[in-house]
């Protein structure tokens, strides 16, 4: 029994190297881009973002974007959607029960744009891969 990965050419290796090429540049890039101290400082849009997703885990109200925690003259609507919070929420959820609430939503605002990082690089890889494999070896411009 011989393991071929690939069609024979070696596709599928090359494939797999440049993604995991990729993968590791991107994680030195923000591990060197957070020597500064970057991760323990949180911005503005990020502490939101926390903030929805705990006062949505709070009191259920998918629908109703309206944060009370933030002091202005009238309520604060949030102009994200709620479908960008589904992911946190259910990291959330998933984690909970083992750290608690708060814990589980900073781990979750950790894990989740990793996840979408290494997604994305799965999706330019091959992409990048099928036009190359489309223009006869050469590399699209």
């Amino acid at each position: 029994m011989v393991l071929q990965v690939g069609d024979g050419d070696r596709t599928g290796l090359t494939r797999g190297l440049f993604f995991l090429r990729l993968v590791f540049l991107g994680f030195l890039l923000i591990f060197l881009g957070g020597l500064d101290g970057r991760f323990e400082r949180i911005d503005v849009d990020d502490a939101l973002r926390r903030i929805e997703v705990l006062q949505l885990l709070a009191d259920g109200r998918w629908f109703d974007r309206t944060l009370d925690v933030i002091r202005m003259p009238e309520a604060y609507v949030s102009p994200w959607s709620r479908l960008v919070d589904l992911p946190y929420i259910l990291l959330t959820w998933v984690i909970e029960p083992f750290t608690g609430r708060d814990a589980a939503a900073r781990y979750a605002f950790l894990v989740w744009p990793p996840v979408m990082f290494v997604g994305f690089c799965l999706l330019f890889t091959a992409n990048l891969f099928r036009l190359v494999s489309e223009s006869s070896g050469r590399m699209p411009l």
